[in-house]
């Protein structure tokens, strides 16, 4: 429900965590509900945090190819061969 793109992302603080190989549903978060987390979580959160931000510091972005525009000469023709390009690319209408 909450997984399509017109849903605002949430972020949680803390993280949430679950012990997949026990809760694959994903029902009982390792570092909630309880008055004391154990220790193990402590330590897997502050692993995987690390291992993020190393992620996150060694990722490089291509140039965007949206930014790029458009570029009529690489439009699908409906007359291969056709000459000029790609002004002579008329597709016919479909008929209904």
């Amino acid at each position: 429900p909450a997984c399509h793109a017109s849903n605002p992302l949430t972020a949680h603080e803390p993280p949430l965590l679950f012990d997949l190989s026990e809760d694959p549903g994903e029902n009982y978060n390792l570092l909630g509900g309880v008055s004391e987390v154990a220790p193990e979580a402590m330590q897997a959160l502050k692993q995987l945090q690390l291992l993020k931000a190393q992620f996150d510091s060694s990722v490089t972005f291509s140039p965007s190819q949206m930014a790029r525009g458009e570029d009529p000469a690489l439009q699908i023709c409906c007359q291969p061969g056709c000459t000029p390009r790609p002004s002579c690319c008329h597709c016919p209408e479909p008929q209904a």
